[in-house]
């Protein structure tokens, strides 16, 4: 079915000419896949944008959740859209065909609202450069009333300054109430023809948490310190941060699977939100405050819900600090019921070093060990101190040889440099920990971040460390860590920039236009970062000593508009404790001293679990067999675009769903026994292609049950149990079909076929052809594999064409078992 002629034809014929063409093709598994609206009476169009890459955005739980909820509502429809990679980017603006949705392929200008996800302040120019690749108007205050509403939200907007230009409404903490409440009023107002002020006016007015920046105007002139006030009554004096009850908002049942392998290529369960710690660089702490735990039975059912209908073969219990989640222990212990028979790892990304128990330990490494990831912050107690972060060298110690007994080796230290009152005796710190550890035999990897003062946190005024300085002690660190250490550090430009705008104000609004202009796109890629152009632009537009330097606790400050329900006497205690080197304990539910709770809104923990209030269900123990299977299968569509590992990770995941079988492999990152044919190259249909896998059982399910557990263009056509002995390398005779036309058939008919190889910088004659047969419109081709490949009889039948070639007319037919011609595999 067409969807947007224009894209269509960017994407059948043009793809091939950038990396991973998956990106953009959509059709994942359990995608929404909902109709687009073709008015506001029908419902409305949303499109989740995510201003980063495909991988980085398919990783974000926020997304996950924001996507499944809005899409269980009939009045909705909600589509997702990335950052193309520059490769993609520069193909579009030379088609001219302007950024378009994932599953409707519908140009993001068509869509009501265009909802942002601001995770990190250096996406900013991504996300302008996005409005003008869709041809949105990127000013707000010149949008035409038809073109779509640009919302904002995440950790990022509680500083929306920089983009207040540019950004229609931002919503401010929690989004699962506030979002579907806006889109209820933009569709009524749609619906009435009211004028986009207006509209924006009345969702300012009646959704908390929801900031509309053209709605205020700055009342101290100068840079970077202002107030700001409504232009009109009715208009909230501050904007508070939502806080939605987790209870009323599960975990997704169901999350798009994506067909290529993405950062974080699994179930992320969010345990709980907030954090109790209050560590005093962290702004997720203060942002997120106060912590509000899931129920453990309530995050069984949906763990398992979640793995059996993705595939994923991990699962990750997310949250800002998971081993301070209260009933962390009996949760691992009941999930390994369900997760270990099936070889399904168990990761907890985030851990206190004080909270990591041994048993939790035993428990996340029962399937599969990875290396061991924790954050220290700082070289010393004092500084740890100073920031809150309440761990101990004792603590350190311990965990390090808890995880040592129980076989850890590798292990990831996390620090912060640039710190508050950070001297060289703290850096000596970080460097005597880090070669007691290589002494140790460890294997230690060292990230080393800049320390960047973020809004509505204790150190919110800090001057942060930039220039010279900040080069002279990344110098001074790594001179001392031992060579057998990995390191890797934030480039000084990075945390400047990162520094400029996550304190800014509208004053930048020059700064991100002209940056637009110049060019700059996925500028937290230090690959695509225009360090130079970036360099030239801050010189011109900005005052680097003044936007760096420590603030007034007086001043007015941008954010002040935003109120996340920490009182700024608190933040100032903190500053003030910091200095003196004093502990604050963390969050309970009596404390109430920083503002944030209330009757409705407080400290929430998960009632005690001991796994018997769930019903995961058992695996059945099986006896111990060995069977090998063939399975026949075609994949067309989308699915032509995958690679040998895509293929292999869709295997997996479309088995685990259907419940077969599988045999895996034994050690510590086990994985299922398939072995492969000849891969077919990227964009080339296959209709009798085959793999071979092992199980531990009968195979019960039949084909079709198979296939309706596989992207859309992915079919099994048979599965056989191979008893005859005979091997995948048998398979040695190939046969493929090609679009008829009148140059490829006479190169067809030629008695010797030679083309040149690029690579080799040669002529070379293609041997093992066996048999030529010309049809009313194809070419059908078979050839001996272990002589020709289909890559070197496609590119010399296609030689002389356009590139990159077009391979949407060209079927790989099938194999045929050793020379005897046998066509077993005519279905």
């Amino acid at each position: 079915m067409t969807l947007n002629p224009q894209v269509d034809s960017l994407l059948e014929k043009d793809i091939l000419a950038v990396q991973k063409p998956l990106r953009y093709l959509g059709g994942e598994y359990l995608a929404a896949r909902k109709p687009f609206f073709t008015s506001p009476e029908e419902g409305l169009n949303v499109v989740l944008a995510f201003p980063d890459t495909y991988e980085v955005g398919m990783s974000h739980l926020g997304l996950k959740i924001l996507y499944s909820l809005l899409n269980k509502r009939e009045s909705f429809m909600c589509d997702r859209v990335f950052a193309p990679y520059p490769d993609m980017k520069a193909l579009m603006e030379e088609k001219g065909v302007a950024l378009f949705a994932l599953e409707s392929r519908k140009f993001l200008r068509d869509f009501d609202v265009v909802g942002f996800s601001l995770q990190y302040e250096l996406s900013f120019s991504t996300l302008l450069a996005m409005l003008k690749l869709s041809q949105i108007t990127v000013r707000s205050a010149l949008r035409r009333d038809e073109e779509p509403f640009i919302a904002a939200g995440g950790p990022v907007a509680s500083n929306p300054e920089p983009l207040a230009d540019f950004v229609d409404l931002f919503f401010i903490g929690d989004a699962e109430e506030s979002f579907p409440e806006a889109l209820e009023i933009i569709r009524r107002g749609r619906r009435e023809n009211r004028s986009r002020r207006e509209i924006i006016r009345e969702v300012a007015c009646n959704v908390p948490g929801v900031y509309a920046p053209l709605l205020y105007k700055q009342t101290e002139a100068g840079g970077r310190y202002y107030r700001l006030e409504p232009v009109e009554e009715g208009i909230p004096a501050k904007v508070r941060r939502r806080v939605a009850d987790l209870s009323r908002f599960p975990v997704p049942d169901t999350v798009p699977v994506p067909p290529t392998e993405v950062v974080h290529h699994r179930i992320s369960l969010e345990v709980m939100r907030g954090c109790s710690r209050g560590c005093r660089f962290c702004h997720a702490g203060f942002f997120y405050r106060p912590k509000r735990e899931r129920q453990a039975a309530d995050l069984c059912g949906s763990a398992v819900s979640l793995l059996s209908s993705t595939g994923f073969t991990a699962i990750s219990l997310a949250s800002l600090s998971t081993s301070d989640y209260s009933e962390v222990l009996p949760l691992a212990r009941t999930l390994r019921e369900y997760t270990s028979p099936r070889h399904i790892a168990t990761e907890i990304p985030s851990s206190r070093l004080d909270s990591l128990d041994e048993a939790l330990l035993r428990e996340i490494s029962s399937v599969k060990r990875g290396g061991l990831t924790l954050a220290p912050e700082a070289g010393t107690q004092r500084l740890r101190d100073v920031i809150n972060k309440n761990i101990t060298d004792q603590d350190i110690r311990q965990s390090l040889d808890k995880a040592r007994a129980l076989g850890w080796r590798a292990v990831k230290l996390y620090f912060m440099i640039g710190l508050p009152t950070e001297t060289d005796e703290d850096l000596d710190g970080i460097a005597g920990l880090v070669n007691r550890l290589v002494g140790e035999k460890w294997a230690v990897r060292v990230s080393l971040s800049v320390f960047i003062p973020k809004p509505h946190t204790p150190f919110q005024w800090e001057e942060p460390l930039w220039g010279e300085e900040l080069s002279r002690r990344y110098s001074y660190i790594y001179n001392k860590i031992s060579r057998k250490a990995k390191v890797s550090w934030r480039s000084p430009l990075t945390a400047l920039l990162e520094g400029i705008f996550s304190r800014g104000g509208r004053n930048l609004t020059p700064l991100l236009e002209a940056a637009l202009e110049e060019g700059a796109y996925l500028d937290g890629w230090d690959e695509y970062l225009k360090k130079e152009t970036w360099k030239s632009l801050v010189g011109r537009f900005v005052s680097v000593e003044e936007e760096m330097a420590e603030i007034d606790e007086e001043a007015s400050l941008p954010w002040d508009i935003i109120d996340i329900g920490v009182r700024r006497s608190y933040l100032l205690a903190e500053r003030s404790k910091a200095y003196k080197g004093e502990a604050t304990p963390p969050c309970t539910e009596e404390c109430r001293k920083c503002g944030v709770c209330d009757d409705e809104i407080r400290v929430r923990e998960a009632e005690p679990f001991s796994g018997s209030e769930t019903m995961i269900p058992p695996k059945e123990p099986t006896e111990a067999v060995r069977l090998k299977y063939r399975f026949w299968f075609r994949r067309t569509g989308t699915m032509r675009f995958l690679s040998q590992k895509d293929l292999i990770l869709v295997i997996q995941a479309s088995f685990m769903r259907a419940g077969v079988p599988m045999l895996f492999s034994e050690g510590f990152s086990p994985h299922p026994r398939l072995s492969f044919c000849q891969p077919a190259p990227l964009g080339i249909a296959v209709e009798n292609d085959f793999f071979e896998g092992e199980l531990t059982a009968t195979l019960e399910q039949g084909p079709e049950e198979l296939s309706s557990c596989f992207p859309e263009g992915m079919e099994i056509i048979r599965a056989d149990e191979v008893t005859d002995g005979s091997k995948a390398n048998e398979f040695v005779l190939e046969t493929v079909s090609f679009g008829i036309t009148e140059r490829r058939a006479e190169r067809f008919s030629a008695q010797e076929w030679v083309y040149f190889d690029e690579k080799k910088e040669k002529y070379v004659t293609i041997k093992g052809i066996k048999e030529k047969v010309r049809e009313e419109s194809r070419l059908l081709v078979t050839y001996d594999n272990r002589e020709a490949s289909l890559k070197k009889v496609t590119q010399y039948l296609l030689e002389g064409e356009e590139k990159p070639y077009p391979l949407n007319d060209i079927i790989r037919i099938g194999f045929h078992k050793g020379d005897t011609y046998e066509k077993i595999n005519c279905h």
